[in-house]
């Protein structure tokens, strides 16, 4: 298991993500392929969040939820599968969270990225390790929220915009930098707060 609390919370977060990917994914009219692809992969990734959070809460592993590395491996090689027949893929979360899983998998599977097939460069920018502390930040006021509650908070209804500011795309306006500088100078009081009211909008417009 992982043992850093703050890893641990950053992975629950990526995978919350990762969730968010997929269903973009099923939204895209895949293939029938890419749909079993892509069952299979929420498949793991819903165990992964179930053990990893238990962890987080301190309650005991359930044997019957499988070992996570496996999981971990599972997912990396069902996402390289769903990227090839698709010829890339959805977001770039499913990808941020191959490369946090494989950078902590026992080298029995996926210990080497290239071997794995998951992209090689890096995702921490500045940007990007900022938001990392405010995921930490939050989870130690005893909030868990994810990246997809940063720019929703920030007012953006897809991941886009915040996926260019954070690695630092020319494409990324100084009103993006703007935005999510301030949702990211927020107390945790401010943020809950509006992210709450965010959602209670998209509610009410669904």
């Amino acid at each position: 298991m992982v043992d850093n609390p703050t890893e641990l919370n950053l992975l629950c977060a990526s995978i919350s993500d990762a969730e968010h990917d997929i269903w973009l994914w099923n939204n895209l009219k895949p293939s029938m392929e890419e749909r079993v692809v892509l069952a299979a992969m929420s498949r793991h990734v819903n165990l992964l969040t179930l053990i990893f959070r238990r962890e987080v809460d301190g309650r005991p592993a359930v044997a019957e939820d499988g070992n996570w590395q496996d999981h971990a491996r599972e997912f990396v090689t069902l996402l390289d599968r769903a990227k090839s027949i698709r010829g890339s893929t959805v977001g770039e979360h499913l990808d941020e969270l191959a490369v946090r899983l494989t950078a902590r998998v026992a080298p029995a599977g996926v210990g080497d990225e290239s071997e794995a097939g998951i992209p090689s460069h890096g995702f921490q920018t500045g940007r990007s390790s900022r938001v990392d502390e405010f995921i930490n930040k939050m989870a130690r006021a005893g909030h868990h929220i994810s990246r997809t509650d940063i720019w929703t908070v920030a007012g953006h209804t897809d991941a886009t915009q915040f996926q260019r500011w954070q690695r630092e795309d020319p494409r990324s306006t100084d009103g993006d930098n703007s935005k999510f500088n301030r949702v990211l100078s927020y107390t945790e009081e401010r943020f809950m707060k509006e992210l709450n009211s965010a959602k209670a909008s998209r509610s009410r417009h669904q």
